[in-house]
């Protein structure tokens, strides 16, 4: 067996910044002069690695939103600091239980109950890792300990307690230290966390390694259109995207159809599907009404047009390993 709750590694984490955390990097946007378009222009995208096609969709400092038109990806601009947020979230991001039941576990039901449905549809046992597998909620609930030898990385050290406590093998860190075997899990879940991915192109790679020959990884997570829809627009409000600037969010990478597609072939996944995520419950009514208003629409667009038109909040792709 790999290594598990008896050897953790300690790693800069992928999950979340929070607005403070980046102002680690302001000294390093304001000794370049801020983001001038030619600069901009000669930079590289972080996703498709070409140059030139880079737009400022929302400028702010310390930090940018920067879109690339040729693979349809935006991505903060620069990057925070890992070593800080590694700190955060390694110890205090989750301190309660109260709090990482309901926030990792209730309020994503919804969407956790749609990821376990793909999984089950497709696979009846096995070995499955959840990415970002918080305290256990989504495998404990979702998945027979009977049928399915379970395994979660997470970064935080109070929630892989819980996840132990639940009978779950756990890696203590992320996805580019944690060591991973080759040809070993039957399905990977990566639920919200993919956004948060500092190297998407690397670390999805690992996965797939890790994926047994055509194993199956599920990936759950906000569409950007969608999320840059909801933090900027008085109706996108309502539905509760919030009072923050989309440059406070926690998110590094916003990905549409376009861009996701892209970063599965450079990681060597078969792309096998496309399907709306409702994303997460709301904590007031009216926002909570018409968000599912906004997720069945969606998806009566996306049958409609098998799959080829996705209007979020999220989707949730399923992709085997080729």
């Amino acid at each position: 067996m790999p290594q598990g709750t008896a050897g953790r590694i300690d790693a800069p984490v992928r999950r979340t910044a929070h607005a403070p955390l980046f102002a680690a990097q302001a000294s390093a946007a304001d000794a370049r002069g801020g983001h001038e378009s030619l600069g901009v222009q000669q930079q590289r995208c972080r996703l498709c690695s070409k140059r030139g096609g880079l737009l400022i969709a929302l400028e702010g400092r310390p930090t940018s939103l920067l879109k690339c038109k040729e693979c349809g990806v935006a991505f903060v601009d620069p990057l925070p600091d890992p070593a800080t947020i590694s700190e955060h979230f390694r110890n205090d991001y989750i301190t309660d239980d109260v709090h990482l039941e309901k926030v990792y576990g209730d309020l994503r039901r919804r969407a956790l109950e749609r990821i376990a449905a793909q999984v089950n549809k497709q696979r009846r046992s096995g070995r499955i890792l959840d990415v970002g597998c918080a305290g256990g909620y989504f495998l404990d609930r979702y998945f027979d300990s009977r049928k399915w030898e379970k395994f979660g990385i997470e970064p935080s050290r109070y929630a892989l307690r819980r996840a132990a406590s639940r009978g779950i093998h756990t890696y203590e860190g992320e996805v580019l230290t944690v060591e991973l075997p080759d040809s070993y899990f039957d399905v990977i879940t990566v639920a919200g966390v993919l956004p948060y991915f500092r190297e998407p192109n690397c670390e999805l790679h690992i996965l797939q390694k890790a994926l047994k020959p055509g194993g199956l990884i599920v990936l759950e997570l906000p569409l950007g259109a969608t999320q840059v829809w909801r933090h900027t627009t008085p109706i996108g409000r309502m539905t509760g995207g919030g009072w923050r600037s989309l440059l406070e969010s926690p998110h590094l990478f916003y990905y549409d159809g376009k861009s996701l597609r892209l970063l599965l072939s450079q990681s060597g996944l078969r792309l096998r599907g496309l399907s709306p995520s409702p994303g997460n419950e709301q904590s007031r009514l009216l926002h909570q009404l018409l968000f599912r208003s906004y997720f069945w629409l969606s998806s009566a667009v996306s049958a409609l047009s098998a799959e080829r038109w996705m209007l979020g909040p999220g989707v949730i792709v399923t992709a085997t390993n080729s």
